[in-house]
């Protein structure tokens, strides 16, 4: 999965090269065997899939796959679409997790599947929000496992919680919204599956519409007049929040920029991900008007949170999406290269941990 509308496509180019096929040459790709390719050396060996909704790619099947309303909740019945997944041996879809409740069902050959759960995140080296490849871990778990571990140290805290099924022809299985998944197809096969978005993706959604909803306000009081006033209202929006998910924001932020650090992105993460020197913003010079910033804001939080991340259902869903939003607002005002470094100087440093020490502590 490469989406090149994200922001940091420029400096992480595709890791992977696409090609026009003929159809003849996409029906050997689809329907070989790995016997026919040991055996024959004009079968092609490289991996080959087609998906896209059934009723664009079969519509006399679509009928075949109603009603959909036993898989969907009445609230998501709007975003609801059906999936057909045409692939050949050799296609390994890589580990990633969808924000969508997926009822997949098997049709034609088995396929395999290495399952983490949500509360593994920290663990499995997820590209950044703003990745082309967001949603993405960089784990290939069709790699040694010694391997792995060797360059994603943190990836021997998942391995306890990691489960393989193998979904047989006339199978169904529930795939929760953000459960890690691997998909491995070793002989021709047929699935299809029915999404709809989770609650939780409603509510990011419904939050990104105004990403910074203290703005407006701090403006109309003069607290944000120039780029060095923003700086630091977004800085302490973003400590604010994160401190209401995460016990450990400082320890989050440490393992998201190793996992980001370590991404193949092309040119290189150190191209891609440069943590030089950041300048926060200055704080206004008087302690009172510090004081009223600061509780001000944490009223602007406590409404953001009472209306999306409080209704989330599970801790996991919250680290995962306040994950995305946190990287989302920043990329608002810093460039998107540079939003490590925002976090790694103006969030983690003890500097900025005194700062804000001391301003819950006169609060």
């Amino acid at each position: 999965h490469y989406d090149p509308s994200l922001e940091l496509s420029s400096v992480c180019p595709r890791p992977f090269n696409t090609s026009t096929v003929n159809t003849s040459y996409a029906h050997a790709l689809l329907t070989s065997t790995h016997t026919d390719r040991d055996q024959h050396d004009d079968v092609p060996s490289t991996g080959y899939y087609i998906n896209d909704e059934l009723r664009l790619l079969a519509p006399h099947l679509a009928a075949d796959i109603r009603p959909t309303s036993p898989f969907v909740a009445p609230s998501a019945s709007s975003s609801t679409f059906v999936k057909l997944w045409v692939g050949g041996p050799k296609v390994v879809a890589n580990l990633h997790y969808d924000a969508t409740h997926n009822f997949f069902h098997q049709i034609h050959s088995p396929k395999t599947f290495i399952l983490f759960p949500p509360d593994a995140f920290d663990s499995l080296y997820v590209h950044s929000r703003l990745h082309p490849s967001h949603r993405q871990s960089q784990l290939d778990l069709t790699l040694p496992e010694a391997d792995l571990l060797a360059r994603f140290p943190r990836y021997r805290h998942a391995l306890p919680s990691r489960v393989q099924v193998t979904l047989q022809p006339g199978e169904t299985m529930y795939l929760p919204p953000f459960w890690f998944h691997c998909v491995i197809t070793t002989a021709p096969s047929i699935s299809v599956n029915v999404w709809s978005d989770s609650m939780e993706l409603s509510l990011l959604e419904s939050l990104l519409q105004n990403a910074m909803p203290y703005l407006s306000s701090f403006e109309a009081h003069g607290w944000v007049h120039d780029l060095p006033s923003h700086l630091f209202a977004l800085q302490l929006y973003v400590t604010t929040l994160l401190g209401r998910v995460m016990p450990h924001p400082r320890d989050w932020i440490a393992m998201h920029i190793d996992s980001i650090t370590s991404s193949q992105g092309g040119a290189g993460a150190a191209t891609a991900w440069p943590l030089d020197p950041f300048d926060c913003g200055a704080p206004s010079p008087s302690r009172r008007t510090l004081q009223r910033i600061h509780d001000a804001m944490k009223s602007h939080v406590d409404k953001v949170m009472a209306t999306s991340f409080d209704r989330m259902p599970t801790n996991a869903s919250k680290v995962i999406l306040m994950s995305s939003f946190v990287e989302a607002v920043l990329a608002h005002t810093v460039d998107p290269v540079h939003v490590p470094a925002f976090l790694h100087a103006c969030i983690a440093t003890p500097d900025e941990r005194d700062v804000f020490e001391t301003i819950t502590t006169n609060h």
